[in-house]
């Protein structure tokens, strides 16, 4: 069994509902260190868990519950021995017992390929006996293909997706600086130009002030505001 957990930055939003006012992503982490979702799958299953934004990354893979690592199981469909997944011999991944949830899926990605990651998960599996795909996500893609292509692979493949919603129906109010761009060198006294992306939703046909101030170098810090914009 394959799991996909999204970590793209919507999944860090905070949605205010009880109990999950700490952000998506730990929502998830919690899902699978406290609950017995992991434990419930390996008693049949070998489980690889991947984190995916704008790329697809594995992040652990375990065993399937009693199955040393390395040793050869049955396949239940053929009877036939088959070698466990692929995954759960990738050298230098933690196992379950000892990962770290809350920082593997920490939300870092800018985009969210949902459909990318999807099919690259399962085209990865293809060669082993992949029982089926879970992916736990806020559904908010915002770039690569769509989910229906890696859903017709999977369809081919014989493999289920399972979806796991993750987030409120409701759309937060959040404002950010997204991202600030300044050259990476610039001489005394000449100009150059801070270019700042602010990200905002929830906000539709309302305005924000951003204000853009100089720090001066010494034990003050005294603050100068140099532009502020509507």
């Amino acid at each position: 069994v394959a799991i996909l957990a999204d970590t793209s930055l919507s999944m860090g939003l905070s949605d205010g509902d009880a109990g999950a006012a700490a952000g998506r992503f730990r929502q998830v982490a919690a899902a699978l260190e406290q609950s017995d979702l992991l434990q419930q799958l390996r008693k049949t299953h070998d489980v690889v868990v991947y984190r995916f934004d704008e790329t697809l990354h594995r992040v652990a893979s375990m065993n399937k519950t009693g199955t040393p690592e390395g040793e050869a199981g049955e396949n239940p469909e053929t009877g036939e021995d088959a070698q466990v997944l692929q995954a759960a011999h990738s050298p230098g991944l933690p196992s379950a017992e000892t990962i770290d949830w809350p920082t593997a899926l920490k939300p870092v990605g800018r985009e969210t390929r949902l459909g990318a990651s999807l099919r690259q998960g399962i085209s990865e599996q293809r060669n082993s006996p992949l029982s089926g795909v879970v992916v736990i996500t806020d559904g908010g893609q915002n770039a690569g293909p769509p989910p229906e292509t890696a859903v017709e692979l999977a369809r081919e493949a014989k493999v289920p997706v399972y979806t796991v919603g993750v987030g409120s129906t409701k759309q937060p109010v959040n404002v950010r600086v997204y991202e600030l761009e300044v050259p990476e060198r610039a001489s005394p006294g000449d100009p150059y130009t801070v270019t700042g992306l602010i990200q905002a939703q929830g906000l539709s046909g309302q305005s924000v002030t951003v204000q853009l101030f100089q720090k001066t170098p010494g034990k003050d810090g005294a603050e100068q505001l140099v532009q502020s914009q509507q």
